[in-house]
């Protein structure tokens, strides 16, 4: 029952699942929990992250302008004029 789970639990249950890419059967088997109540867990946390105060006091879309790089290029403009950059120059890999 998810509210049984702490939210330091529910922030695990969340970071293991983005970071690993864990199934919800792993998930359920590492933290001894049922599929409603990891499902829940990361819906809340999930949810938290894309509201208001968290996300206006800690995301920052990037700038819209191209860069300077990819505009002197004729080779790349075409294809990546629209492009934005990674966050904070970082690859996350998405499962």
């Amino acid at each position: 029952d998810s509210w049984h789970v702490s939210a330091a639990e529910q922030l695990a249950i969340f970071l293991y699942f983005v970071r690993q890419g864990a199934s919800q059967r792993q998930l359920m088997e590492r933290f001894q929990r049922s599929a409603d109540t990891i499902s829940r867990c990361i819906h809340c946390i999930s949810n938290m992250l894309v509201q208001n105060p968290f996300y206006s006091a800690h995301i920052q879309n990037p700038a819209k302008k191209t860069a300077r790089e990819i505009r002197s290029n004729p080779k790349l403009y075409p294809y990546f004029r629209h492009a934005v950059g990674a966050i904070d120059g970082s690859h996350i890999a998405a499962h």
